[in-house]
């Protein structure tokens, strides 16, 4: 599986290298970034600080460690910063952030009925934190969220 995953990962390199150079010199802020999205945009962001961009840019990875631990950290270099932090409470960061990747959430069934109101929380209370720490910063948000905020539905509701 880690071919796969590692082929993947080369692949997403080769297709946004033309305009990777964006990135070059700037800070990324990379939330739930020990989770299965987060540990994927970190190794392509290690890809292409390690070959293509013309200055590296600057990782800081936070996570809650609610449903992992660091040593679920994956792919990853020594030059990441990593903040155990709990998005749903603002976070503090001094320097100017220029993109913000907001993969956080819970995302397996037995986490979110074991944390549901965290589960809610990461996606309505965690973005918002996200998105006034953006706005303080003029970044630009890529969010993703998990399905598990809409519920319990029927299975002949599901795609």
């Amino acid at each position: 599986m880690q071919s796969i995953i590692q082929e993947d990962t080369e692949s997403i390199v080769r297709r946004i290298a033309p305009i990777a150079q964006d990135f070059a010199g700037k800070t990324v802020l990379i939330i739930g970034g020990l989770g299965f999205l987060g540990r994927n945009f970190r190794a392509v962001f290690d890809i292409l600080n390690e070959r293509i961009l013309s200055k590296p840019c600057e990782l800081i990875v936070v996570d809650s460690l609610i449903t992992s631990t660091a040593k679920s950290g994956g792919p990853g270099t020594d030059d990441d910063v990593f903040m155990r932090h709990d998005i749903r409470n603002p976070l503090q960061i001094d320097q100017k952030i220029d993109y913000i990747i907001h993969c956080a959430g819970v995302a397996s069934p037995f986490y979110y009925r074991k944390f549901p109101v965290e589960t809610i929380e990461v996606a309505t209370l965690g973005t918002k934190n996200i998105l006034e720490l953006g706005k303080r910063d003029d970044a630009r948000v890529l969010f993703f969220s998990s399905s598990e905020i809409y519920g319990d539905p029927s299975a002949d509701h599901l795609p």
